[in-house]
């Protein structure tokens, strides 16, 4: 006859294993995940039946929007805003956060990750540039968007606070101030299966965390 110690100590050792099987599994599952990750962004190649980086379907619009507000050679007073490192891009009034990570080109052809939103800055330049896919992997509110709407820019230590002042949805409609920017500003170019979207906000404020 079995005794109950017995069959505690045969349950304890199951239950451990088990533990184990799932901390594994998790962890074989986050280096695939790095791998497969890695591999698309140095080739430039999705994987098959995982698709999750595409070209960038509106890319004249991202090239127009880039030569108008990058201008080669302007003479501007460098804020630190773009040389610090961007994390997440969130929008308190639609409650979306999206991770930010750098801008992924392959000649004239900008690429897009599905799941994160993608910054394009210059050295001679207080503007940045986001551009990223609107659908349920990063938000699908962005037609809820007013005048006036707050946009966070956060990096490990600083928030950066900016408020809309423009939204247009054809490149025409899209401008940039004659006088010289020394006001940083961020640029957002967001598109779907219908649409592109430029959305121009101003910064208002700076916290460190």
């Amino acid at each position: 006859m079995v005794k109950k110690s017995q069959i505690k100590k045969s349950i304890s050792i199951s239950f451990e294993t088990v533990i184990l099987i799932i901390i594994g599994l998790f962890s074989l599952l986050f280096t695939i995940y790095i791998i497969l990750n890695a591999y698309e962004q140095v080739f430039f190649q999705d994987i098959r039946y995982l698709q999750t980086l595409r070209r960038f379907r509106n890319n004249f619009v991202l090239e127009l929007i880039e030569q108008k507000i990058f201008t080669a050679g302007s003479d501007v007073s460098l804020h630190e805003i773009t040389k610090d490192n961007f994390r997440y891009i969130s929008f308190p009034s639609i409650n979306s956060s999206i991770e930010v990570t750098a801008s992924l080109k392959k000649g004239d052809q900008y690429y897009i990750r599905g799941n994160k939103a993608h910054v394009i800055r210059r050295e001679n330049s207080n503007d940045t540039l986001v551009y990223f896919d609107e659908k349920w992997r990063t938000t699908l509110s962005m037609d809820e968007l007013d005048i006036n709407s707050l946009i966070f820019l956060s990096s490990n230590d600083v928030n950066y606070l900016f408020k809309i002042s423009n939204i247009a949805i054809k490149t025409d409609e899209f401008k940039t101030d004659s006088e010289e920017n020394l006001v940083p500003k961020l640029f957002i170019v967001c598109e779907n299966s219908n649409r592109v979207k430029i959305i121009t906000a101003e910064l208002v404020n700076a916290t460190r965390k």
